[in-house]
């Protein structure tokens, strides 16, 4: 799909979606019809639907509220629909399990993304400090996994979500950042968040793309993390 196809399917659905809210559909409503008509979209085409709905929302959603009862029936809805990509795990592997972390190096991103760095077998264990247990992350191959947190007004639910871990976790945007894969390897990038995304210690610039490697220390917001290649096989 072109650009300009791109675009023009975004602004097709993001239509569609003030149509139905307009008419008197709630926004979880509105946005699991609308995530139906979008599955021939990318990631990135998807993310700036999800932009776009999220700004209209924010300026003149409230106009168009629908009652307490309607939205806790369809939030209960939607996030009984929505599958899981995390699960918990016992404590990390043993280094036998675990990929090494890659020497550093000046290596361009290009020539980084080259490296089968993630393969089809892996997944991800993140480690938060002081939580008991790491968690295993499955990343699909065509898409990407939103950090993020939910909140009652929220249409957009994160894969993500912070609010659902243990401990007072402050300061991450609703959208914070987003974890994909490349050409064999992982990379993340930061979508324009408040309080910035870090990597062992070096902060990302909005919408920058970076390569993440086993081993890294990643910090959202406040929230630090430690992450592995694992391969379960």
């Amino acid at each position: 799909m072109s650009d300009k196809n791109r675009d023009r399917e975004v602004q097709k659905l993001f239509s569609e979606f003030v149509r139905l809210r307009q008419s008197g559909e709630t926004p979880e409503k509105a946005w699991l019809t609308v995530q139906d008509l979008s599955t021939d979209l990318g990631a990135t085409a998807k993310r700036q639907l999800a932009v776009l709905i999220q700004a209209w929302e924010q300026r003149v959603g409230e106009n168009f509220k629908p009652s307490n009862k309607d939205v806790h029936t369809t939030m209960t809805m939607m996030q009984s629909n929505k599958k899981s990509v995390i699960r918990p795990l016992p404590p990390r592997p043993t280094e036998g399990n675990v990929t090494r972390p890659l020497p550093p190096d000046e290596l361009g991103f290009e020539e980084q993304d080259a490296q089968p760095q993630f393969d089809d077998t892996m997944t991800l264990l993140i480690e938060i400090p002081d939580q008991m247990q790491p968690f295993e992350l499955v990343i699909p191959q065509r898409d990407e996994i939103i950090i993020g947190r939910s909140a009652p007004d929220s249409i957009l639910l994160p894969d993500i979500d912070v609010t659902r871990l243990p401990g007072h976790i402050t300061g991450i945007s609703r959208m914070h950042a987003a974890i994909r894969r490349n050409k064999g390897s992982l990379v993340i990038t930061d979508l324009g968040s408040k309080n910035g995304t870090f990597i062992n210690g070096q902060r990302l610039l909005p919408q920058e793309i970076r390569v993440l490697r086993d081993g890294d220390e990643l910090r959202i917001a406040n929230l630090l993390m430690k992450i592995y290649f694992h391969n379960p096989v």
